[in-house]
């Protein structure tokens, strides 16, 4: 009688490495997405409050005493005009 080989008796450790190796991976993976997502909708509220209170702000147009404007002439005395 020849040997037959048992079909149930397979080993299935690749199998399990593989699968435990990919559900750690997407574990992983979703975890990241969850937590950039979650960061994406608290940054766009942020926002929104912050343009909300830029339109609420008033300004007032009052001029400063102690300001002077930026340009000043200066004359060259080795390149004046005679």
């Amino acid at each position: 009688m020849p040997a037959v080989k048992n079909t149930d008796s397979i080993d299935k450790t690749m199998v399990i490495i593989g699968s435990s190796i990919s559900g750690i991976f997407f574990i992983g993976l979703a975890v990241i997405v969850i937590t950039r997502l979650l960061m994406e909708l608290h940054y766009r509220k942020e926002y929104r409050s912050f343009l909300r209170a830029q339109k609420e702000t008033v300004w007032n147009e009052t001029n400063n005493p102690l300001f002077q404007g930026a340009t000043t002439t200066v004359m060259n005395p080795l390149h004046s005009v005679e």
